[in-house]
């Protein structure tokens, strides 16, 4: 029996995707939530992703070896993203008295941190920005439901 009647799967094909679909599974994965069903359960931990969604069924790697390629740049780019902004915004907001040692060690002390931090946004985010690019595909689910069916 299939559980789908009650969930809000997204999305349903590539031939539907909207910028409000997009926008609602990007919204889903910022809230570390499933792009797809907008579950809670998809992380494990901060550091770990469970196997699948507890609701829906789709699989964080997507059946693949190497899904995490992608997290992993979206890590890296929003990592040096919000170190370069921050950094900017410092010297703005200090010019022309720049506390130079600060910049120099709170940038180190935030590229060390922002990608552990932002990681599981990563995570998210990736299956989200993949989910809307390629759709549903039998890898992508356990089985739990039917992929076929969707609820607006």
């Amino acid at each position: 029996m299939s559980v789908a009647g009650d969930l809000d799967l997204l999305p349903p094909s590539r031939e539907k995707m909207s910028a409000g679909v997009l926008a609602r599974m990007i919204e889903r994965a910022l809230l570390l939530r499933c792009p797809r069903c907008g579950s809670r359960g998809i992380m494990k931990h901060w550091l770990k992703a469970r196997e699948a969604c507890p609701r829906c069924g789709v699989r964080p790697d997507r059946g693949e070896k190497d899904h995490w390629l992608g997290a992993y740049a979206v890590n890296l780019v929003a990592s040096e993203v919000i170190w370069g902004l921050s950094m900017i915004a410092i010297l703005l907001a200090t010019w022309p008295d720049v506390p130079w040692t600060f910049l120099e060690y709170g940038g180190a002390l935030l590229m060390i941190a922002a990608p552990f931090i932002f990681y599981p946004f990563s995570r998210t985010l990736w299956l989200a920005v993949d989910l809307a690019f390629r759709g549903d595909r039998d890898a992508d689910t356990s089985g739990i439901i039917d992929v076929t069916r969707t609820v607006r």
